[in-house]
């Protein structure tokens, strides 16, 4: 009965992957948009004819411009580019963020023993470096900056240090997609919000829309589409 269910899941994702291919060809020859999602797991959410999703890894944005990393991030997003970008428009949606700020602002902070918003500021302004790299590089490629998403439950399960509570990360995300905003507008990107959308009076997470403890699910992209079509 377990494999019959087994294949049964296998059969429907080969469909739905299959459908998508077949409507993402239709939206070329209609001329409808296509947009590179690039980045970290947070990409995987963007399961749609519109997108064609490059998800590379647990990338911070910080580290994004840094010639070497850990996870080799700057590597691979040239790598991707070089592969795609053919001299004409592209659509590049960036989806980096979200790990800086579950993780990493609040701990560098505290061993720094400096302020999360200085913090910010620095990650922020790391991100954009390369960003306006890419821009000058890829003259034609029309960027785009996803916001960071509301936070998770996911309690410190890898044990990090000054792992932050819910609370602080959710302070920390809505000062980040506000500096991402000022910094888009200063470049003249532009920056995909769909934060407030997710989260109940609460400000908890709307549960149709959560994958698991830390992503959203592709019940999310009417709101993207609604944000890319403003623009």
């Amino acid at each position: 009965m377990l494999s019959i269910h087994l294949q049964y899941k296998k059969t429907k994702g080969i469909i739905f992957f299959k459908t998508l291919e077949i409507k993402r060809f239709i939206r070329r020859v209609t001329n409808k948009p296509i947009f590179n999602v690039i980045g970290d797991s947070h990409t995987l959410c963007f399961q749609h004819e519109a997108f064609i999703i490059y998800h590379i890894g647990p990338a911070t944005a910080y580290k994004l411009n840094f010639k070497k990393s850990t996870t080799k991030s700057k590597n691979k997003v040239l790598k991707i580019l070089n592969k795609i970008y053919r001299n004409k428009p592209l659509n590049i949606i960036f989806v980096f963020g979200e790990l800086d700020v579950r993780i990493h602002i609040n701990k560098i902070a505290n061993e720094r023993k400096i302020s999360i918003d200085q913090i910010i500021q620095e990650t922020v302004a790391e991100y954009f470096k390369f960003l306006v790299f890419v821009k000058r590089k890829y003259s034609l490629a029309n960027i785009y900056v996803f916001n960071v998403l509301p936070q998770g439950e996911e309690n410190n399960i890898y044990n990090y240090p000054f792992y932050a509570d819910r609370e602080k990360r959710s302070l920390i995300a809505k000062k980040m997609n506000k500096k991402l905003k000022q910094f888009s507008d200063m470049n003249n990107y532009k920056f995909v919000y769909i934060y407030d959308k997710l989260i109940d009076k609460n400000k908890e997470r709307i549960r149709r829309f959560v994958f698991d403890d830390v992503h959203f699910n592709r019940k999310i992209m009417p709101f993207v589409l609604e944000s890319l079509s403003s623009k």
